[in-house]
Protein backbone atom coordinates (compact mmCIF):
# COMPACT_ATOMS: atom_id res chain seq x y z
CA UNK A 1 0.00 0.00 0.00
CA UNK A 2 0.94 3.35 -0.47
CA UNK A 3 0.23 6.97 0.34
CA UNK A 4 0.23 10.30 -1.70
CA UNK A 5 0.92 13.00 0.88
CA UNK A 6 2.42 16.72 0.00
CA UNK A 7 4.95 15.30 -3.30
CA UNK A 8 6.22 12.30 -1.38
CA UNK A 9 5.19 8.97 -1.64
CA UNK A 10 4.56 6.69 1.68
CA UNK A 11 5.29 3.12 1.51
CA UNK A 12 4.74 0.67 4.09
CA UNK A 13 7.41 -1.83 5.21
CA UNK A 14 6.83 -5.71 5.95
CA UNK A 15 9.08 -7.18 8.26
CA UNK A 16 9.56 -10.64 8.87
CA UNK A 17 11.45 -12.13 11.55
CA UNK A 18 14.31 -14.12 10.31
CA UNK A 19 14.66 -17.26 13.03
CA UNK A 20 18.23 -17.75 13.36
CA UNK A 21 19.21 -14.33 14.42
CA UNK A 22 17.14 -13.24 17.36
CA UNK A 23 17.57 -9.28 16.88
CA UNK A 24 17.70 -9.31 13.10
CA UNK A 25 14.31 -8.88 11.03
CA UNK A 26 14.42 -8.75 7.05
CA UNK A 27 12.24 -5.36 6.17
CA UNK A 28 10.65 -5.44 2.63
CA UNK A 29 9.07 -2.51 1.08
CA UNK A 30 5.93 -3.12 -0.86
CA UNK A 31 5.40 -2.44 -4.07
CA UNK A 32 1.77 -1.85 -5.57
CA UNK A 33 0.44 -3.03 -9.16
CA UNK A 34 0.83 -0.08 -11.91
CA UNK A 35 3.63 1.87 -9.16
CA UNK A 36 6.85 2.34 -9.54
CA UNK A 37 9.43 0.39 -7.16
CA UNK A 38 11.84 2.49 -4.69
CA UNK A 39 14.75 1.44 -6.79
CA UNK A 40 12.73 3.05 -10.40
CA UNK A 41 12.57 6.28 -8.36
CA UNK A 42 16.78 6.41 -7.49
CA UNK A 43 19.41 6.97 -9.71
CA UNK A 44 21.65 4.07 -10.37
CA UNK A 45 25.25 5.98 -11.11
CA UNK A 46 27.81 4.46 -13.33
CA UNK A 47 28.09 0.61 -13.50
CA UNK A 48 30.67 -0.48 -11.40
CA UNK A 49 29.92 -4.04 -12.22
CA UNK A 50 31.90 -3.39 -15.22
CA UNK A 51 34.98 -2.68 -13.16
CA UNK A 52 35.18 -5.76 -12.15
CA UNK A 53 37.65 -7.84 -14.40
CA UNK A 54 39.86 -5.17 -14.78
CA UNK A 55 40.00 -4.57 -10.71
CA UNK A 56 40.73 -8.67 -10.56
CA UNK A 57 43.45 -8.60 -12.81
CA UNK A 58 44.84 -5.61 -11.30
CA UNK A 59 44.66 -7.22 -7.73
CA UNK A 60 46.55 -9.94 -8.92
CA UNK A 61 49.49 -8.34 -10.24
CA UNK A 62 50.22 -5.98 -7.27
CA UNK A 63 52.67 -6.74 -4.09
CA UNK A 64 49.85 -5.60 -1.58
CA UNK A 65 46.09 -5.52 -1.57
CA UNK A 66 43.29 -4.58 0.17
CA UNK A 67 39.99 -5.69 0.74
CA UNK A 68 37.00 -5.55 3.15
CA UNK A 69 34.23 -6.74 4.15
CA UNK A 70 31.87 -3.11 3.69
CA UNK A 71 28.10 -5.14 4.80
CA UNK A 72 27.67 -2.23 7.26
CA UNK A 73 29.40 0.28 5.82
CA UNK A 74 25.98 1.54 4.06
CA UNK A 75 24.45 2.90 7.35
CA UNK A 76 27.48 4.94 8.26
CA UNK A 77 26.51 7.17 5.93
CA UNK A 78 23.81 9.83 6.55
CA UNK A 79 21.38 11.21 4.54
CA UNK A 80 20.95 15.19 4.66
CA UNK A 81 17.80 16.53 5.90
CA UNK A 82 16.38 17.57 1.98
CA UNK A 83 17.05 14.13 1.48
CA UNK A 84 14.90 11.90 4.00
CA UNK A 85 11.43 12.54 2.56
CA UNK A 86 12.19 10.37 0.24
CA UNK A 87 12.52 7.33 1.82
CA UNK A 88 9.39 7.72 4.18
CA UNK A 89 7.11 4.64 5.34
CA UNK A 90 4.16 3.57 7.06
CA UNK A 91 4.50 1.54 10.25
CA UNK A 92 1.69 0.62 11.87
CA UNK A 93 2.19 0.04 15.90
CA UNK A 94 -1.12 -2.47 16.17
CA UNK A 95 -2.29 -3.99 13.34
CA UNK A 96 -4.09 -1.63 11.42
CA UNK A 97 -4.89 1.04 14.31
CA UNK A 98 -2.24 3.33 14.74
CA UNK A 99 -0.11 4.24 11.79
CA UNK A 100 3.30 6.58 12.46
CA UNK A 101 5.29 7.72 9.69
CA UNK A 102 9.27 7.63 9.98
CA UNK A 103 12.07 8.18 6.98
CA UNK A 104 15.47 6.88 6.97
CA UNK A 105 18.48 8.78 8.39
CA UNK A 106 20.83 6.65 6.70
CA UNK A 107 21.67 5.39 3.29
CA UNK A 108 19.66 1.79 3.27
CA UNK A 109 21.73 -1.21 1.97
CA UNK A 110 19.77 -2.37 -1.49
CA UNK A 111 18.38 0.16 -3.15
CA UNK A 112 20.44 0.98 -6.17
CA UNK A 113 22.16 3.97 -5.26
CA UNK A 114 23.54 2.63 -2.43
CA UNK A 115 26.55 1.02 -4.05
CA UNK A 116 27.48 4.31 -5.78
CA UNK A 117 27.29 6.51 -2.60
CA UNK A 118 29.20 4.35 -0.97
CA UNK A 119 31.81 4.77 -3.32
CA UNK A 120 31.83 8.19 -3.62
CA UNK A 121 31.33 8.63 0.06
CA UNK A 122 34.54 6.57 0.40
CA UNK A 123 36.44 8.52 -2.02
CA UNK A 124 35.63 12.05 -0.63
CA UNK A 125 37.25 11.47 2.63
CA UNK A 126 40.31 9.91 1.19
CA UNK A 127 40.71 12.97 -0.91
CA UNK A 128 39.97 15.10 2.26
CA UNK A 129 42.16 12.68 5.22
CA UNK A 130 44.63 11.04 2.53
CA UNK A 131 45.41 12.25 -0.71
CA UNK A 132 48.47 9.99 -1.07
CA UNK A 133 46.28 6.91 -0.62
CA UNK A 134 43.27 8.19 -2.70
CA UNK A 135 45.77 8.38 -5.72
CA UNK A 136 47.55 5.17 -5.45
CA UNK A 137 43.36 3.83 -5.16
CA UNK A 138 42.98 5.83 -7.98
CA UNK A 139 45.68 4.16 -10.09
CA UNK A 140 44.48 0.77 -9.36
CA UNK A 141 41.55 1.11 -11.57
Amino acid sequence: MQIRRMNSIYRTILCIKIIPLPKLDQCLMDRQKNSSSINECFEKGPNMVELIPTIINKFRLRKFSIIADIETAFLQIGLQEKDRPFLRFLWWENGDKEKKIYQHKRVVFGITSSPFLLGATLEHHLKQRFQDICNLQRRSY
